[in-house]
């Protein structure tokens, strides 16, 4: 695997956090486009949802609670409604087999849905929540999905980071928390620098078939002391930089990036770890290490039990 840090850079773009939705989609049309965004049904992922298809995009949202999203997307028939939990490597099989058969591609898929919580809770295979669901779930499904990805013109795959991968490395020594006291900030930091590693090696892995991928921190890290911001532009903020990263002819032929504040966010050069209380812009190096993103593929492919005829 080659250095992608190299690219790790901001680019040239009219584009930032102050940006409108109606200017970054400007233009662009999804017509005869297959989206799949897990966890669609609330929040950001909603919203991402609503926007594609308002694109013209054949949008499918997975979601554990079937009801919820029903309610939340009733005016929006257009939108398909899959029942998957993440925790289940069973479930997310059968709906991946389901969409393997209806012959369609893959366009874009956006690995969207996360928890956050406060106690310890492992799934039905041992393994820590935070893990389970926000990165081993997204891993097990985006492999089982690998080969429409491949039948696409220019796939793309989305995957939700956030800040706080600068509070904690992945942990390879005990990611489940087996023999050491849970942290529940350390856990969804882990889970977070999981998918920075994940979109590096999916990158590398994909670029060969024009699929590439993009982590993505959907917080908006700037000083609002002098800023007017209304409710309704702080919910749009949490949603730009994925629809950019999904959307924007500016990242074709490039991926294995970090983007943030509707942009590739900028490499933060310190190597330490952040205090819980600092929030800051940048993508930790260790995070887009080609050495560890391979360990912990091969540590995903034993956990989930799915793999792929790999050469990194």
């Amino acid at each position: 695997m080659k250095n992608s840090s190299i690219l790790q850079k901001p680019l040239d773009t009219k584009f930032n956090y102050l940006s409108h939705l109606n200017d970054i989609t400007n233009g662009i049309n999804l017509k005869e486009k297959t989206v799949i965004i897990t966890g669609g049904c609330k929040g950001r992922g909603l919203e991402v949802a609503k926007t594609l298809a308002q694109l013209e995009a054949n949008v499918i949202v997975t979601t554990p609670n079937l009801e919820q999203a029903k309610m939340n997307l009733i005016d929006f028939p257009n939108i398909q409604i899959e029942e998957v939990d993440l925790t289940n490597l069973k479930n997310i099989e059968a709906f991946s087999d389901d969409f393997l058969q209806t012959d369609s591609s893959l366009d874009l898929l956006i690995n969207n849905e996360e928890i956050s919580l406060y106690n310890y809770y492992k799934d039905d295979y041992g393994d820590e929540l935070h893990l389970s669901h926000n990165y081993l779930g997204h891993f097990h499904l985006t492999l089982r999905l690998w080969t429409v990805l491949k039948e696409s013109v220019g796939a793309r795959i989305i995957n939700l980071s956030s800040y706080q991968h600068k509070f904690s490395m992945f942990n390879f020594s005990d990611p489940n928390y087996h023999y050491k006291d849970f942290n529940d900030v350390e856990a969804y930091a882990q889970s977070k620098t999981a998918m920075n590693l994940f979109t590096i090696a999916l990158d590398e892995l994909g670029k060969k078939h024009n699929i590439r991928s993009f982590a993505v921190n959907p917080y908006i890290l700037v000083d609002r002391n002098n800023i007017e911001l209304s409710p309704k532009k702080v919910i749009v903020e949490e949603f730009l930089t994925i629809i950019w990263c999904a959307t924007n002819s500016m990242l074709d032929n490039i991926g294995g990036l970090y983007c943030e504040n509707v942009n590739i966010a900028p490499l933060d050069l310190d190597d330490t770890l952040n205090n819980y209380n600092t929030f800051s812009t940048g993508v930790k190096r260790y995070s887009l290490d080609q050495v560890t993103a391979q360990k912990l593929w091969q540590l995903s492919e034993e956990l989930t039990g799915i793999s792929l005829e790999i050469d990194f």
